[in-house]
């Protein structure tokens, strides 16, 4: 039941910022795959996220993301889903290249049977990418985010590559 409704969450949401922003052109949907590591354990880690740019250096992102994780000891898999609002700063820029930062937070949801306490909490969100084809519609690039959160023992690494398409 979980699973359908934040399925319903995601698409529901995302339909709604993408009507509601299609015109501006300042709009670009990204879909990223991570590897995902916490302490010891390790996953892949599949995000899409909405982007508004307020202006050509500052962009806004909503992102949707879900995670399986696999622990080494116990032998025991497991999922993590995440939710983040996050703000991007190009600080560095050429004509095809741009370097970002990455502030912002995100929601992170543990299975119910894996944890005996709180399974669900706010995390902290810092990072970098770097975008290629900047100036054209469709781009693509690499991304390292860090998110700490008083749930995980540690931080949360994730590195991976996306795509970005502007709408």
């Amino acid at each position: 039941m979980k699973k359908l409704f934040r399925f319903q969450a995601l698409i529901a949401l995302f339909y709604i910022s993408t009507n509601l922003c299609a015109q501006t052109g300042d709009i670009a949907t990204n879909a990223r795959l991570y590897q995902q590591l916490i302490k010891e354990d390790r996953g892949i880690h599949v995000e899409g996220a909405v982007e508004y740019y307020f202006a050509p250096r500052f962009s806004v992102e909503l992102a949707f993301s879900q995670a399986w994780m696999e622990q080494d000891e116990t032998e025991t898999n497991y999922e993590l889903f995440g939710l983040g609002l996050r703000g991007n700063y190009a600080f560095a820029q050429s004509e095809n290249i741009q370097l970002e930062s990455i502030f912002g937070f995100s929601f992170l949801q543990y299975p119910d049977d894996f944890l005996s306490e709180d399974n669900q909490g706010l995390g902290l969100d810092f990072g970098i990418q770097v975008l290629f084809r900047r100036q054209k519609k469709f781009n693509y690039g690499f991304r390292m985010l860090t998110t700490y959160n008083h749930i995980a023992p540690g931080g949360i690494l994730n590195g991976g590559v996306f795509a970005s398409l502007r709408l």
